[in-house]
C-alpha cells in the first residue's frame, strides 16, 4: 500500500509540473534566430515537485549539479515539514517552546510575515495545522467538519509567531507550512548559484515558480506563457515579456479534492478556513524576488483583484488575474507586453 501511495505520488508531481516543464519549452522556442548553442537541461524531482533547468553558457552541467544539490539542502535542512531535520520541522515539533534556526531560515521567515501583515493575513505562514486538516493532494485529503476547521482557526495567526534574535517560536498549536513560497525561495537560491557561475542566462522552474537570468540567447526580453487554467496542461490563454526576474503562478487546478461532487482547491483563506473564493481561477506574479512572487500570488489569489492592487504596489510587482467568467485582467507593468492568444478569454483594460 506505502508504495502504490509512493508511486501515486510521484505521478500527481509529474502532472503538476507538467504546466511549467511546457511554459519552458514556450521560452525555449521562441528564442529565435541567433542562438549558437543549445542549453545545457536537465529536469527531475526535487521540493516535492518537478524541477527543470535550462543553462547558457560554459559549465551549464556543474552549475546543474550543484542547483539541484541546493534544492535537496533546502528540503531537507531549511523548509519541509515532514522531515524532521529541517528548520520548519523542528519549530512545529517544539510548538510553544523557541527554537534556534538557520539565519537564512529566519530571514526567510521574516519577509513571510511582512507579506503577512501587508496583505492583513491572506497570505499567512502559520496555515499549517489548517492545511494538515485538509490535506489536499495527500494520502488523506478529505473535506473536515465545521468544528474541526474552527479549532484549526484558533491556531491561524502569525501574530501569535515570535522571531527573534536567530530563535523562532510558535504559540502553543501552531504549525508553519512554507508552501506557498517554497518553490519561491528555491529561485532566490539558485540565482545566487547563477550570480556565481560562467553562465550567460538561465530559466529555472520549480514548481509554479520560475526564474529569468541573465541574457536570452538571441538578444530581447525572455517570453512567458500564461497557462489556460481551464484547458489541458499544454494550453496557454497568453504570454508576456520579461527581461529578467521571478515568476509564479497559483491557480485552482493545481491540487484539488472532489467530494459529494463538489471540487475543492488547496489555497485556503487564513479567515474562513476553506478554499479562497475571491471570483479568480489563476493569478501569475512577477516580483523582485522568488520568495515575493511566490507568497504573493497566493495572497491576490486569496485577496481577488481590486484588494490586492495596494499590495502589489508595495512590492513592486505586477500580477495577471483570471477570474472565473475567463476575463483577464494585467496591471499596468505587464499590460504592454501581454497578448492574449485564446478566443475564450476577453481582456478588461482598466481606464
Amino acid at each position: 500500500m506505502q508504495n502504490t501511495h509512493k508511486k501515486r505520488t510521484v505521478l500527481t508531481v509529474l502532472l503538476l509540473g507538467a504546466a511549467m516543464l511546457l511554459l519552458i519549452l514556450l521560452i525555449a522556442l521562441d528564442l529565435g534566430k541567433g542562438q549558437k548553442e543549445a542549453p545545457f537541461e536537465q529536469s527531475g524531482i526535487s521540493m516535492g515537485t518537478v524541477v527543470s533547468v535550462q543553462l547558457y553558457g560554459r559549465d551549464g552541467e556543474k552549475t546543474a549539479g550543484q542547483l539541484f544539490s541546493e534544492f535537496d539542502t533546502l528540503e531537507k535542512d531549511r523548509l519541509s515539514w515532514r522531515l524532521e531535520s529541517s528548520d520548519i520541522a523542528r519549530i512545529n515539533a517544539s510548538s510553544g517552546s523557541p527554537v534556534s534556526i538557520n539565519e537564512q531560515t529566519a530571514a526567510y521567515l521574516k519577509k513571510a510575515i511582512e507579506v503577512s501583515q501587508k496583505s492583513d493575513g491572506a497570505f499567512d505562514c502559520t496555515l499549517g495545522a489548517l492545511t494538515k486538516l485538509w490535506d489536499i493532494g495527500g494520502e488523506n485529503a478529505r473535506v473536515p467538519a465545521q468544528a474541526e476547521i474552527t479549532d484549526a482557526l484558533q491556531t491561524v495567526g502569525y501574530q501569535k509567531f515570535s522571531l527573534h534574535n536567530g530563535q523562532a517560536a510558535l504559540s502553543k498549536g501552531q504549525a508553519l507550512d512554507l508552501g506557498a513560497i517554497g518553490k519561491g525561495i528555491a529561485c532566490d537560491e539558485a540565482q545566487k548559484i547563477l550570480e556565481q557561475s560562467r553562465l550567460s542566462g538561465a530559466v529555472v522552474s520549480v514548481g509554479g515558480s520560475i526564474l529569468l537570468w541573465g541574457d536570452r540567447p538571441g538578444g530581447g526580453d525572455w517570453k512567458v506563457g500564461v497557462r489556460d487554467p481551464r484547458g489541458e496542461a499544454s494550453d496557454q490563454l497568453g504570454s508576456f515579456s520579461l527581461a529578467e526576474g521571478f515568476v509564479s503562478t497559483s491557480g485552482d487546478y493545481e491540487r484539488t479534492l472532489t467530494e459529494n461532487g463538489k471540487t475543492y482547491h488547496h489555497i485556503l483563506d487564513p479567515k474562513t478556513g476553506y478554499p479562497a473564493d475571491a471570483g479568480l481561477i489563476s493569478v501569475t506574479v512577477t516580483a523582485p524576488t522568488g520568495l515575493l512572487s511566490d507568497a504573493l500570488s497566493t495572497a491576490c489569489f486569496v485577496l481577488g483583484y481590486e484588494k490586492s492592487l495596494p499590495l502589489l504596489e508595495s512590492f513592486d510587482a505586477q500580477a495577471i488575474f483570471v477570474t472565473k467568467e475567463k476575463a483577464v485582467r494585467v496591471t499596468s507593468g505587464l499590460a504592454k507586453t501581454f497578448q492574449l492568444t485564446n478566443g475564450a478569454y476577453h481582456l478588461i483594460q482598466d481606464t
